[in-house]
């Protein structure tokens, strides 16, 4: 069962590491919006993280962050993607 955490929590739970977060809520409009959900799993390489979407069934949508500094004058990090079902 995965348990939902804030966008701080996860940066300090997983540093330097790229996930995967499902079931999000919050400011998900905007692309550096502060958000909480569940970590479907993370990495800190970026092939083995690819690796892991690759394998992803699509139920619903996925965004995918980094944890560390992209941007360093930016506290909240970027949503890199986005990725949703379109089989609808």
């Amino acid at each position: 069962m995965l348990e939902k955490m804030t966008w701080e929590e996860i940066k300090k739970l997983y540093p330097g590491e790229w996930v995967a977060i499902v079931n999000h809520t919050g400011d998900t409009s905007a692309p550096y919006g502060n958000i909480q959900g569940d970590v479907l799993f993370h990495e800190q390489d970026e092939g083995r993280f690819t690796e892991q979407l690759r394998q992803v069934t699509l139920e619903q949508t996925i965004d995918i962050r980094f944890t560390g500094n992209i941007l360093p004058d930016n506290p909240v990090g970027p949503i890199l993607w986005q990725i949703s079902n379109t089989n609808s």
